[in-house]
Formats: structure tokens, sequence, C-alpha cells
């Protein structure tokens, strides 16, 4: 129970704990210094994620175009080469990347894999958003529900789900940033990004585990020994 409730808090969503910064005895100097990193590191961010987001999209529109050509030109093997790279794209990897597929399947069931992350992921926190914690607590790995007892997990996720209202999300202020399958894919290291303001946030690495074809939401600590 207890290795549950360190990973329940370690996971919770990371509306102070990824945004927050360090806090020093009140000094002007010391503070006209953060403020100042703050506002340049703010600026940065900003111009760096609509920069990249802007890459991506030209990128696949390209792609797609290609994909368009060699499909109607009967070329199914480069339309599928293309298809890959655009899918790469739509879930934040490296289309140039070296990085040979894994043998337990192709790309296409890689995507398909991620996707059903993703839902599940979006699903879990929209939940919170409402406030169900029941509906919540069926995205938790039964097998940690079963450990801690559902009254406990119902109330840490009802923890979670005050940072989400405290931040005021709403349906489409969470997405995936990255996900990295484990290499059975049946589990998966998941980073999240939430929006604030017109900022898009990275949240702390996260578990999901796939149990009877469902995705559910892990013990953070399994992660130390990901692969």
């Amino acid at each position: 129970m207890k290795n549950f409730m360190n990973a329940t808090l370690v996971l919770s969503f990371c509306v102070v704990t990824c945004v927050s910064v360090v806090s020093y005895a009140s000094d002007s100097e010391t503070d006209s210094i953060t403020k100042q990193y703050e506002e340049k590191a703010e600026s940065l961010k900003n111009k760096y994620d609509a920069s990249l987001t802007k890459l991506n999209d030209d990128t696949i529109k390209k792609y797609e175009a290609l994909l368009k050509k060699r499909t109607k030109g009967g070329d199914l093997n480069g339309a599928m080469e293309i298809k890959k790279k655009i899918d790469a794209l739509k879930n934040d990897t490296n289309p140039l990347s070296d990085e040979e597929p894994s043998a337990t399947g192709d790309s296409l069931s890689e995507s398909q894999t991620k996707a059903e992350i993703s839902d599940s992921y979006i699903a879990f926190y929209e939940t919170l958003m409402k406030n169900n914690i029941k509906d919540a607590r069926s995205y938790v790995d039964p097998e940690m529900v079963k450990a801690a007892t559902p009254k406990i997990v119902d109330s840490y996720l009802g923890v979670m789900g005050a940072y989400i209202q405290t931040a005021k999300l709403s349906p489409g202020d969470v997405k995936i940033y990255r996900i990295i399958l484990g290499k059975n894919r049946k589990d998966a290291k998941v980073i999240g990004k939430y929006k604030a303001g017109m900022t898009w946030h990275p949240q702390k690495p996260c578990y999901w585990v796939q149990r009877n074809g469902h995705w559910y939401l892990g013990d953070e600590k399994v992660l130390e020994k990901f692969k």
C-alpha cells in the first residue's frame, strides 16, 4: 500500500510540480533574476513549441501529397513508407530515426497500440475533469486497486482531480507528448502535456500497462527498470 501511495503522489497531475519554481527567502535581487529567467524561458519555450508544431504540420502536408502521388502511381510499397513517416510525426516521434521496428509487430500495429494508450490516457483525465472518481478508477491498474483498496485509490484520485479543477483544464487541454512502448508492447512509458494559458507543459512520465486487452495507469515505480 505504501508503494501505491508513493506512486500515486508522483503521478499526480503536474499543475504544481512541473511548472513550479524553487522558492527562496524574499530578496529583491534574486526575485529580479528569477523573474527574468521565467520570462525568457517562457518566451523560448513558446517559440520552440510553435516552430515545432508548424514544422510537423508542414511536413505532414508534404508527406500526404507524396502519399497520394505514390498511391495513384501504383507504388504501394513507397506509399506505405510515407504512411509510416506520417504516423511517426503524428505520434511526436522522429520520422528520420534509424531505430529498427520491434520484432513483435510492424509499424502499423505500433501506431494502433499508441493510439489505444492515448485514448485511455485522455479519457482518464477527462473523467477527473468531471470529478467522476468512480470512472477514473476504472482506468487504474486493477492490481493496484486490489492491493490498495478502492477507497484509498479514490482518495488519491480525488487529489489529482482537485489539481485539475484548480487549473481549470477542459477537454482538449490534455494530450500525449510521447509514448515509449516496452519490448513486448504490453506496457509503456507515457509523457503527457497539458495546456495552461497558451502554453503546453510536459508532465512527469507515467507508467501504463495492458491487462486483458485494456490499458491502465500503473505503478510509476516500474519506470525505474522500464525497457
